[in-house]
C-alpha cells in the first residue's frame, strides 16, 4: 500500500508539473541565431499569403538584427509590403514613407513611391463620394512620373494617372448636373469648368457641352455658343457633338468668338508644401544659413492644430518654403487631446507625417506609453508606434491630456 501510494504521489506531482508548464507562463523564445533563416522564413511567409506570420518573423528581424543593414532594409520593406497586402492601406503607407527617410538612397525608394500612390489609389472611392483620395493618388503618381522617368513605374504611375483624372472629373459632373438640376446655374458651371482641367479624363467633350448648357440656361447664349463651337473642333466625332450642334441651331448668336480652353484648376485642398506657408515659429533666436533655418532658446512651432516646444529647431527649405522641421532636446508635441514627450521629432511637410524618435512616451488612462519610435499621420491622426511598451502608473510621470 506504501509503494502504491509513493507512485500516486509522484504521479500525482508530474501531472501537477505538467499542467503548470501549459496554463503557467509562456517560457520565452530564445533570440534566433541566424538571420538569413529568419529572413527567408519571413519571405516564405509572405509568398504563402501569410502576411500576420510575415510581418512576426520581418519585425523580430529589425529588432534582432539591425546590424544587418541591406537585410534589415529589406525587411522593413517587407513589413510595408505586408501591410500593403493586409489591405491596410493607411499603415502602409506610414511605413512605405518611414523607409524612405530612413533609406533615402536605397534602390528600392522609386518602388515605395510608387507603393504609396498605389495605397492611396486602393481607396478610391465612387464618384459620389468624397475624392480625397484620388486627389492624394493623382499627385502621388505624378510625383513617380517626375522623378523616375523611362521607368517601368513611371510607365505603370500614367496608366493609373489616367483612371484618376476621370475618376475626378466624373464626380465633378456628378456635382454638377445636381446643381444644374437644382438651378444652381453659377455652381455648375464651377464644377463643369473644375472637369475640364483634368485634360486626358476622356470626358472632355460632356463637360464642355454641359458648361455650354448651363451657361445657356443663364442667358449667356454667345459665351454658351463659343464653347459649343470648340466642342465641335475638338471633338468632331464625339456624340456630345450632335448634341451641340442641335443646341447651337437654336441658339441665335450671329458671331461666335473664339474661346481658348478653360484653365481654372479643380478646387482641391492645399498640399502639406503649401501648408507650410501656415507655420508658426517663435524662438529667442535665429539664424539663416542657404536653404536652413536654425532655432534655439524656448523654440514655439504651430501648424493647425499641432503645436511643438523644443530647445532647438532646424527648419530646411526649398525654393523658399519648409519641407522638413527637426525638433531636438527636451521636445513636447501637443496634438488635440495627446500630449508626447521625446528628445527628437522631425515633421516632414511634404508628406504630412510627424515622427519622434529618442524616447517617445505619453501617458492615457493611467498608462505609460513608449516606443522606440512614434509616426503620426497628420491627415488621419492615426499613431504608429513601434516597439510599443506599456507601464501602469499610480502617479504619471507626464501630466494626462486636459
Amino acid at each position: 500500500m506504501a509503494a502504491k501510494g509513493v507512485k500516486g504521489f509522484l504521479l500525482l506531482a508530474a501531472l501537477l508539473l505538467l499542467l503548470e508548464g501549459c496554463g503557467g507562463k509562456k517560457i520565452s523564445k530564445a533570440p534566433p541565431s541566424d538571420p538569413l533563416e529568419l529572413y527567408r522564413k519571413g519571405l516564405v511567409l509572405f509568398n504563402e499569403g501569410r502576411y500576420k506570420k510575415a510581418t512576426e518573423a520581418f519585425s523580430r528581424f529589425v529588432s534582432y538584427f539591425p546590424e544587418e543593414r541591406d537585410l534589415a532594409a529589406k525587411a522593413e520593406l517587407k513589413l510595408a509590403d505586408c501591410a500593403f497586402m493586409s489591405k491596410d492601406y493607411p499603415e502602409a503607407i506610414t511605413r512605405y514613407t518611414e523607409f524612405k527617410k530612413r533609406h533615402p538612397f536605397h534602390p528600392d525608394v522609386p518602388y515605395a513611391d510608387f507603393q504609396i500612390a498605389m495605397a492611396h489609389y486602393r481607396q478610391i472611392r465612387s464618384k459620389d463620394r468624397d475624392q480625397e483620395t484620388t486627389r492624394k493618388a493623382l499627385a502621388a503618381f505624378e510625383n513617380v512620373l517626375r522623378k523616375y522617368p523611362g521607368t517601368i513605374f513611371a510607365q505603370k504611375a500614367s496608366e493609373k494617372i489616367t483612371f484618376c483624372k476621370r475618376r475626378l472629373a466624373e464626380h465633378e459632373i456628378y456635382v454638377g448636373k445636381f446643381y444644374l438640376k437644382k438651378k444652381k446655374l453659377k455652381a455648375a458651371q464651377g464644377r463643369f469648368r473644375a472637369a475640364l482641367a483634368y485634360r486626358g479624363s476622356g470626358l472632355e467633350d460632356q463637360a464642355l457641352y454641359l458648361l455650354a448648357l448651363a451657361l445657356h440656361k443663364e442667358g449667356r447664349d454667345d459665351e454658351a455658343a463659343s464653347y459649343l463651337a470648340l466642342l465641335e473642333r475638338s471633338y468632331p466625332q464625339s456624340k456630345e457633338s450632335n448634341k451641340a450642334k442641335a443646341l447651337l441651331a437654336r441658339l441665335k448668336v450671329k458671331e461666335i468668338a473664339e474661346v481658348k480652353w478653360p484653365t481654372p484648376a479643380p478646387p482641391t485642398p492645399p498640399a502639406p508644401a503649401e501648408r507650410a506657408e501656415e507655420l508658426k515659429i517663435e524662438a529667442r533666436s535665429q539664424e539663416r544659413l542657404p536653404g536652413l533655418v536654425l532655432y534655439s532658446g524656448d523654440v514655439k512651432l504651430r501648424l493647425g492644430d499641432l503645436s511643438i516646444r523644443a530647445d532647438e529647431l532646424r527648419v530646411r527649405e526649398e525654393g523658399g518654403k519648409p519641407v522638413e522641421v527637426v525638433a531636438k532636446g527636451d521636445v513636447k508635441v501637443t496634438k488635440g487631446p495627446r500630449e508626447i514627450l521625446c528628445g527628437k521629432a522631425s515633421l516632414d511637410l511634404t508628406e504630412d507625417l510627424l515622427t519622434m524618435e529618442d524616447n517617445p512616451r505619453f501617458s492615457e488612462a493611467g498608462q505609460l506609453i513608449r516606443g522606440k519610435r512614434m509616426t503620426l499621420d497628420l491627415s488621419t491622426d492615426r499613431l504608429h508606434i513601434e516597439g510599443k511598451k506599456v507601464e501602469e502608473v499610480t502617479s504619471p510621470a507626464i501630466s494626462p491630456p486636459q
